[in-house]
């Protein structure tokens, strides 16, 4: 277990909708692998399987984050 100085906190936020009008899922992704490093990103996916893929492949990210540093 990491002592609370190595420590390292990443935020994903996804607000989802249906929309009417495109008939479907929308959701607005925001995201940063450190809170105390790196600038948020956001992005706006089509779909239930783009919000998944995308989700799998931040928390993959922020996994090997400690390998890159």
């Amino acid at each position: 277990m990491p002592d609370q100085g190595s420590e390292r906190t990443g935020v994903l936020v996804i607000r989802a909708w249906v929309s009417a009008e495109q008939r479907g899922l929308i959701a607005r992704i925001t995201s940063r692998l450190d809170v105390q490093k790196q600038a948020e990103t956001s992005q706006t996916v089509v779909g239930a399987e783009a919000v998944t893929r995308i989700a799998g492949e931040w928390l993959s990210a922020f996994e090997r984050a400690d390998e890159l540093d």
